[in-house]
């Protein structure tokens, strides 16, 4: 039986603001980096001047403490932006875009229902990058493209 690699992932459930409310925050949950080491994150929902939609991941990267070392606030930091996903294909994410964080420069956030919650999956990926190699053809052996006269 095979094991499930959860690293380089984040997962959230969907906060839904209260009406009245002025905030952002559409979503809370924790992120695991690629050492397996999870941290709370947040999404922050944007509406740019042009109207776009799109989508700020944060993560907790410290606490503020008072005299008596208790936390009283977090420090959050922008790790990435997701930008709503175009597309017809049903399996695809709804939100692609990039992050700041070292070989993890990709992210995809799809949405979903379980239990009759909604929640986001984020998948965290390396840069991609194209097969420099795919257009070589290789010669046979013995011919090259040498013309003899």
């Amino acid at each position: 039986m095979s094991q499930y690699d959860n690293k380089s992932s984040a997962f959230a459930w969907r906060y839904t603001p209260k009406q009245g409310e002025e905030t952002k925050l559409v979503a809370k949950g924790s992120i695991i980096d690629t050492t397996g080491i999870s941290s709370e994150m947040v999404l922050l929902r944007q509406v740019t001047k042009n109207g776009m939609n799109l989508l700020r991941i944060m993560m907790q990267s410290g606490s503020l403490v008072d005299d008596s070392y208790e936390e009283t606030s977090k420090v959050w930091t922008q790790v990435g932006t997701l930008f709503k996903n175009d597309t017809d294909n049903e399996r695809a994410p709804k939100f692609t875009g990039t992050t700041n964080i070292p070989k993890m420069e990709r992210a995809s956030c799809w949405i979903g229902d379980k239990d009759g919650k909604n929640y986001m999956s984020i998948k965290f990926q390396p840069p991609y990058q194209e097969d420099v190699n795919k257009d070589k053809k290789e010669h046979p052996a013995g011919l090259d493209d040498e013309i003899p006269f």
